[in-house]
């Protein structure tokens, strides 16, 4: 039973590094700055796939529910004018993972993150092809409340997370 007075633990950054060790990734590289962890990984969301080079910068500091951010910088991404259409913080350049409180920093980058971004890419795979985009989710420069079949929609809805 879970105890609605009890909170968390928010995992430190080596928490966070070792749970990306796990995860279906590679580690080119890791930097821990005060209480920040900045990665370069690579991705391949298939077997028949691209490789991607990812930059992955946690931060406890932040007093956002976004102390996670994950970039593309290789290869450069094709992106549409309207960014709501293929799911990228506008200001950012980002990728839009999970809605609100989906994701905390009491859970593992590994297994939430690393897989949704991994989902991310097979979408953006399919968008190259179809031109559109059905990852589904509710884009951050929505100005109405998304509803529970929005959330549903989202990639970080656990049940739509096509890795483990």
């Amino acid at each position: 039973m879970k105890n609605k007075f009890f909170r968390q633990k928010e995992l430190n950054s080596s928490e966070q590094l070792e749970s990306i060790k796990y995860a279906h990734c590679k580690i080119l590289e890791y930097q821990f700055i005060r209480t920040e962890l900045r990665c370069i990984i690579e991705l391949q969301p298939v077997e028949y796939s691209r490789i991607y080079k990812l930059e992955l910068k946690y931060d406890l500091n932040t007093y956002s529910p976004r102390k996670v951010k994950i970039w593309v910088i290789e290869p450069e991404l094709k992106l549409p004018k309207n960014l709501a259409n293929i799911h990228i913080w506008p200001a950012s350049g980002d990728l839009c993972l999970f809605y609100g409180n989906e994701w905390t920093p009491c859970k593992a980058i590994g297994k939430t993150i690393i897989p949704w971004a991994t989902k991310w890419l097979l979408f953006y795979e399919a968008w190259e092809v179809t031109g559109k985009w059905l990852g589904g989710g509710i884009h951050p420069s929505s100005k109405s409340k998304p509803n529970k079949r929005d959330k549903e929609k989202s990639l970080g809805n656990p049940k739509r997370l096509l890795c483990n």
